[in-house]
């Protein structure tokens, strides 16, 4: 399944449609113009945005009849797909994620304040928000 990037015009198509035949000689290729997108539904998204999306993505696999698929996405395609893996990952067999951002930010938040993160004891989610904010310091 190929989840397209969030720039102007962003399409399934325009983003991978050249190199999908190439995927498409050994394995069913699946271009999805994600919600609010290209010809895809232009329905509210309701509750948090890259869950909806989520969500959405598996209610389509649901309807294709696809248990598991490997996922090549592009910037907010690839955040979508992050989003899936973490809250479905019985669906997921493999992900290939260019140019995304973390799930646990959203798409306008402000890096953390280094020290904020480092202060507090280390967990995985901790320590994932100090290596980003010491990514976002330099």
């Amino acid at each position: 399944m190929f989840l397209h990037g969030g720039g102007p015009g962003c399409t399934a198509w325009s983003d991978f449609g050249p190199v999908a035949p190439l995927f498409a000689e050994d394995r069913r290729c699946l271009l999805v113009d994600i919600q609010q997108y290209g010809r895809s539904a232009k329905t509210p998204i309701t509750g948090p945005m890259w869950d909806h999306h989520a969500a959405k993505t598996v209610a389509l696999l649901d309807t294709l009849g696809v248990e598991r698929a490997d996922f090549v996405c592009n910037s907010w395609g690839g955040t979508i797909a992050l989003n899936l893996a973490a809250k479905y990952p019985d669906r997921v067999r493999s992900l290939v994620v260019t140019g995304s951002m973390p799930v646990f930010y959203g798409p306008l938040a402000r890096c953390p304040r280094a020290a904020a993160a480092v202060a507090t004891p280390a967990t995985p989610t901790t320590a994932a928000k100090a290596r980003l904010a010491r990514r976002c310091a330099a």
